[in-house]
């Protein structure tokens, strides 16, 4: 009763019966083999032990039979699982190579767009770097012209403003002086922008 995968056997009938014969047999013997003097003296319960062992005998034997086709039946299932679960393995190992392989496709497929883009990249900074280099020689062109064309109309400029510095100094009439102000606020005042430009 106290075997692993009792439950092979535990609802056959000769599992019931060897069961409770035995069992029935040691509530009546174990008292009887507690004091070994008296049972070496009892002649006839010795012979009593000897016959009820024979009749437990048969059931015994059926149980070991029903034992045997039980792990037969057993064994069989979990062969039969076994090889189901052999099948399911290939299986999974071939869908795994599949998409292995389609993993392997794919990055294969992903590195050649890479390295076609990485191409168009350097192309495109090149022609970046060399449009870069015709935008900084004319910007630097813009700035020399620049440079040029501020000084070359400051330089007069100056020369219209002191004229006007020189003009109000004479004797002029309010009206002349309020045109020669207003001439001085004009110059001032695009002499500002230049400055700004």
């Amino acid at each position: 009763t106290r075997i692993p995968r009792r439950d092979l056997i535990e609802n056959e009938a000769a599992y019931t019966a060897a069961v409770q014969g035995v069992t029935a047999f040691l509530e009546k013997y174990d008292p009887v083999f507690a004091d070994p003097q008296a049972l070496e003296q009892a002649a006839g319960t010795r012979a009593a032990i000897a016959d009820e062992l024979e009749s437990l005998e048969k059931s015994l034997a059926e149980l070991t039979r029903e034992a045997n086709r039980a792990t037969s039946r057993f064994l069989d299932e979990r062969n039969a699982q076994l090889q189901e679960q052999s099948l399911l393995v290939v299986g999974l190992a071939a869908v795994q190579t599949v998409v292995l392989l389609g993993f392997l496709w794919l990055l294969v497929t992903h590195l050649r767009r890479q390295l076609a883009q990485t191409d168009r990249l350097r192309k495109l900074s090149r022609e970046l770097e060399t449009a870069r280099d015709v935008a900084e020689a004319a910007n630097h062109g813009k700035s020399v012209f620049l440079a040029n064309m501020s000084h070359e109309i400051r330089t007069p400029f100056q020369g219209v403003l002191g004229m006007l510095n020189l003009l109000e100094e004479t004797g002029l009439s309010g009206q002349q002086r309020d045109y020669v102000q207003t001439a001085r606020d004009s110059a001032q005042h695009l002499l500002g922008v230049l400055n700004d430009i």
